[in-house]
């Protein structure tokens, strides 16, 4: 298991220190910032690029959604606040888990334990997409004029016979290649 980089964005002092305490002793999670307005969250997030982060939804200046709009990757996020109205919105955000304030460290951790589990099985479809796309540079290439050219000659089998050539496939060349990544097919 990889080292869970993680943010942490709390207006209050108070569950700040409280999340750094819930942090303390857990392996494999490294705390890399805590910011406490939505300005800063942006700032240090784009700075320090976690995997993660737990964001409070109210926070001074820009709230957690407006956060998550104005940075430059998404980290997956867990939200942690006091108000329960926001739990749709978190989810449709993606949010990985939505701490109701006040939660306990047991609630704590199983969110963390989540949120690892599906940092993990990102890192794992990424390098399965990467293998693939090394792959798929080392088939070889037909000038595009030659693909276009197949092309044409198989349309011009087609409409004069009405049935394509069984030989016109392999004069096609490979252009695309669509991968199975659990429940996602992902173009490659």
């Amino acid at each position: 298991m990889n080292t869970l980089r993680l943010f942490i964005a709390d207006d209050e002092p108070p569950a700040r220190m409280l999340l750094r305490e819930y942090l303390r002793g857990m392996q494999d999670v490294i705390l890399v910032g805590e910011a406490e307005n939505g300005a800063e969250s942006v700032s240090l997030i784009n700075d320090v690029k976690p995997a993660a982060v737990i964001l409070d939804v109210q926070l001074p200046e820009l709230n957690g959604f407006e956060v998550l709009e104005h940075l430059e990757t998404l980290p997956h996020v867990i939200f942690s606040t006091a108000y329960n109205e926001f739990a749709v919105k978190a989810f449709e955000e993606n949010a990985i888990d939505y701490l109701l304030k006040p939660y306990t460290k047991e609630r704590f951790q199983k969110a963390i334990t989540k949120l690892q589990e599906r940092v993990n099985t990102a890192s794992a479809n990424l390098v399965q997409v990467e293998a693939l796309s090394r792959l798929l540079t080392q088939l070889p290439q037909l000038p595009s004029n030659q693909a276009t050219n197949n092309q044409a000659t198989n349309n011009q089998a087609i409409n004069n016979q009405g049935t394509k050539p069984q030989s016109a496939s392999s004069q096609i060349p490979l252009t695309r290649l669509m991968v199975r990544s659990g429940n996602r097919i992902i173009p490659l």
